[in-house]
């Protein structure tokens, strides 16, 4: 998520270097482990490791670490994705899809959590941003309502090293003003293009 302050051409080298600091924040829950696809070719891979993090790690959180060629993935994304689902209308399967296809060893379970509520997010972003286009005041107000929820999602505890949460308020506060510019800019620095409708 971007800091929403100063100019726009003024801010946009800063709100890359967060953006890198953030997804540099998950990314630290995704850790690549060498051999886990010849484990994978042998027969059925077990999700669970026993392995966590060491607590005060910068390169991982306390989270179990999964192995992310299990069959168990998808369900296990489904299941965060339940917990907090994209819009109406937005598709979480050909993401689950995707990340499947990805060369992932081993993941931790915050880093997954954590990558499935930034999904949420933006379909919610983009939801707000074509109801405010279409005029459409009843979808933009639940849009503006979910929005609001973010910040305050428990998931963000593990994740909040680059001001993920203060980001998330200002864009919540941009969606109850009306305002589509920070939440637009947003969109066009973190959120997946190929997000599914």
């Amino acid at each position: 998520m971007l800091p929403l302050t100063g100019e726009r051409t003024g801010s946009r080298t800063a709100a890359r270097r967060r953006t890198t600091v953030f997804r540099a924040a998950v990314a630290t829950s995704l850790v690549l482990a060498a051999g886990t696809g010849v484990a994978a070719a042998t027969g059925f891979l077990e999700l669970h490791t026993g392995v966590f993090g060491e607590p005060g790690m910068t390169e991982n959180d306390t989270s179990e670490l999964l192995r992310a060629a299990s069959p168990e993935v998808p369900d296990l994304l489904r299941s965060y994705v339940a917990e907090l689902p994209l819009a109406p209308g937005f598709d979480a399967e050909p993401l689950i899809d995707r990340f499947m296809a990805g060369d992932h060893g081993l993941v931790q379970a915050d880093g997954l959590r954590g990558q499935t509520f930034f999904w949420s997010v933006c379909s919610w972003e983009l939801s707000w941003l074509d109801a405010h286009a279409a005029g459409d005041a009843e979808a933009q107000d639940r849009a503006t309502v979910q929005l609001a929820r973010f910040p305050d999602e428990p998931v963000l505890g593990d994740i909040d090293g680059a001001g993920v949460t203060e980001s998330l308020r200002q864009i919540a506060a941009a969606a109850q003003a009306g305002d589509p510019r920070p939440i637009q800019r947003d969109t066009d620095v973190n959120c997946d293009l190929d997000i599914a409708r």
